[in-house]
């Protein structure tokens, strides 16, 4: 029997097939719409970590510093340094001081270095890419590195004229000369002496003036390759910027460091800093968790550090 659109009735044992032909498909519509939410969730958990590391500046002076294009960034409410912690830091016993020579030189940072420094810097701000990761963790990988490129050149031209001083250690062996093994990032900012923490944000002194507010250098970041760590090439960095300091005419000079960056803490207590008060979240420091095939990066709290400088 004919219908008028043209289909035929499916009749007898017909109908069982037709009704078993259609059972697969029910049963995936069902799935597909419990797993639904689910994979929602996993969307905007997997587009939070994507982005997280495009909002997170490398050098966090340059991306908050006032500019037309840029936005200032929120800021957070004010987190307790946590105590036990603080304890636990100043009761350890520091690893013992490489006292290997260093073999590198510090210079300026030129263009010519972008490529090799970008990936410096993504490589121990961020982390690597290994084959078996998967394409997801590569292209995030890639486009931090495009950010990180970005911003190094921007970095690199706003030097003239100004108290700030990207620099680079460079190996002086003759199987790798020329390489860039390290690098810091030195300017001078707007301390804020009553909260004890720096006000990136603001380019010139405000109203309360200098008996709130001072200028001081602040080292934005400093990074070292894995090969090249644990030989003197930090100490080396640290000396070169404290140098500079002085030659600006400065007694002091900062830092900042992640709360959770053990090493790096005891590296900078072995120089002389001192810990001053935990900075607000979410204004440069982050930690990246590999949730399988990606990568998510959040932000985390800072330690203020701060060091007189020997001469004065």
């Amino acid at each position: 029997m004919c219908l008028r659109d043209g289909a035929t009735r499916v009749r007898g044992d017909d109908a069982k097939y037709d009704r078993k032909a259609r059972h697969p498909a029910r049963v995936a519509a069902v799935i597909l719409g419990c797993a639904a939410p689910l994979l929602l969730v996993l969307l905007v958990d997997l587009a939070e970590g994507w982005t997280a590391p495009l909002r997170q500046p490398v050098l966090p002076h340059i991306q908050q510093h006032p500019h037309p294009l840029v936005q200032p960034q929120h800021q957070h409410r004010r987190s307790p340094i946590p105590r036990a912690l603080l304890a636990a830091f100043e009761s350890l016993a520091p690893p013992s001081a490489s006292t290997a020579a260093p073999t590198v030189s510090v210079r300026r940072a030129v263009n010519a270095d972008l490529p090799a420094l970008a990936d410096l810097c993504t490589n121990s701000f961020f982390g690597t890419h290994a084959f078996g990761e998967g394409p997801v963790i590569f292209t995030q990988r890639a486009a931090i590195y495009a950010k990180v490129f970005s911003q190094l050149a921007r970095r690199i031209r706003i030097e003239d004229g100004r108290e700030c001083r990207l620099m680079v250690a460079v190996d002086t062996t003759a199987d790798n000369a020329g390489e860039i093994r390290g690098c810091i990032d030195l300017a001078v900012h707007l301390f804020d002496k009553r909260e004890e923490r720096f006000r990136l944000t603001l380019d010139e002194m405000p109203e309360e003036g200098r008996k709130r507010y001072s200028w001081l250098p602040y080292v934005a970041s400093l990074a070292v390759s894995p090969e090249s760590r644990r030989q003197g090439v930090a100490r080396e960095l640290m000396r070169e910027a404290e140098q500079l300091s002085k030659q600006w005419g400065y007694r002091e000079l900062c830092l900042e460091v992640a709360c959770c960056n053990l090493d790096a803490m005891f590296f900078y207590k072995r120089l002389g800093y001192k810990i001053l008060r935990s900075d607000v979240k979410g204004t440069g420091a982050t930690v990246v968790e590999i949730r399988g095939f990606y990568w998510r990066v959040l932000p985390v709290e800072k330690y203020v550090m701060k060091r007189r400088l020997s001469g004065f």
